[in-house]
């Protein structure tokens, strides 16, 4: 356990972090033909996240389920005759598979649905004029967001959404509003570094420690801005969970824990979906572990449909599929959403439109 460097006897090194004798977290895996791997391990494969270079000079950063590409992705294209060629989007099982755009060198773009690495059906894009025209020197608040100082420099950490497709970012510090500047974005775990010339008064230091099952954690921030109130909203619970949605290691779960006027606590779990989720999965919740108790609540938000349910935990036992076989028996599933494969769209199941 721990860190350290194995050669195995085929000459491929791994360096990096071990659990119970096996690649797990973080680390680097060479391979004798010159392959490079850095990134999330899991019982000896690569998963989750990470960068892999090959000898060929194609990259690939993205993510990964056992040793093969799964989820959003990137491969960049070296070697002949598809030098310069880029793909960018989703992966299943090493192929692409679902939205993606394929780009290649001469400037010719492939966008829209792709399956088994075959293109199928380009994007139908839709544009509408609108109604008036801006001028275009005014700026025009496009979304708003909760963001944490983490260093007495100015810098602080805010989600990628709350930036995502913004020109312009301020920040609002004790009434005062301060332009900033977009250091790094993380995408996949929507995160995002801004840097603004300010001295924070106080500061929510970055940790170097992973967090721990059972461990007391605070939620706080502004959600839907002042349309509930102006003062931040703060909430406590635990860590229950250090893996998210089908074993991904860079998300970890919580459970909040709420007060009713009457003095009861109702327990609340939260979990929510991406908008880059593959088509058709956009309110697909799968492998909760989950017996029925009074005072638990489920909090369910697609971004994607930008919708949200809540529901008790007998709501969510009836509602709910157990898995009967497989890595997951006993676990639960619950599917929200349809989806329309020829028109290419989403829509909420009519049990879970009330």
């Amino acid at each position: 356990n721990g860190q350290g460097t194995f050669t195995y006897t085929n000459g491929d090194v791994y360096t990096g972090e071990f659990v119970d004798d096996q690649r797990n977290g973080q680390g680097t895996y060479t391979y004798t033909n010159g392959d490079v791997y850095t990134g999330e391990h899991r019982d000896n494969q690569t998963h989750v996240q990470g960068t892999i270079t090959f000898a060929n000079g194609d990259v690939y950063v993205g993510g990964f389920i056992d040793d093969q590409f799964n989820g959003q992705g990137t491969y960049t294209y070296a070697k002949e005759p598809y030098t310069g060629d880029v793909y960018v989007g989703e992966y299943i099982d090493g192929q692409f598979n679902g939205q993606g755009t394929y780009t290649n060198a001469s400037g010719e773009v492939a966008s829209g649905i792709w399956e088994n690495g075959e293109f199928e059906t380009p994007n139908n894009i839709v544009v509408t004029a609108p109604s008036t025209i801006a001028d275009n020197s005014e700026l025009l608040q496009a979304a708003s967001g909760s963001g944490f100082a983490v260093s007495y420099e100015g810098y602080l950490v805010t989600n990628n959404h709350v930036i995502e497709g913004c020109e312009n970012v301020r920040i609002h510090s004790l009434g005062t509003v301060i332009n900033a500047t977009v250091i790094s974005r993380d995408p996949i775990n929507d995160l995002a570094i801004l840097k603004a010339d300010f001295r924070p008064t106080a500061i929510f230091a970055l940790g170097d420690k992973n967090p721990e099952l059972l461990q007391d954690i605070y939620v706080a921030g502004f959600p839907f801005g002042e349309n509930i109130s102006s003062s931040v909203k703060v909430t406590k619970g635990i860590v229950s969970s250090l893996t998210g949605l089908g074993n991904n290691f860079s998300n970890i779960q919580i459970d909040a824990v709420v007060k009713r006027p009457d003095g009861r606590f109702v327990e609340v779990q939260i979990k929510a979906r991406s908008k880059s989720v593959v088509f058709g999965d956009a309110v697909l919740f799968a492998a909760i572990r989950h017996k029925e108790r009074p005072n638990y609540w489920f909090v369910f938000y697609s971004e994607r449909m930008d919708k949200i349910w809540v529901m008790t935990s007998g709501e969510f036992i009836q509602a709910s599929h157990q898995n009967k076989t497989g890595k997951n028996a006993g676990k639960r599933s619950i599917w929200f959403n349809g989806k329309n494969t020829k028109n290419q769209t989403e829509h909420v199941k009519p049990q879970f439109k009330k």
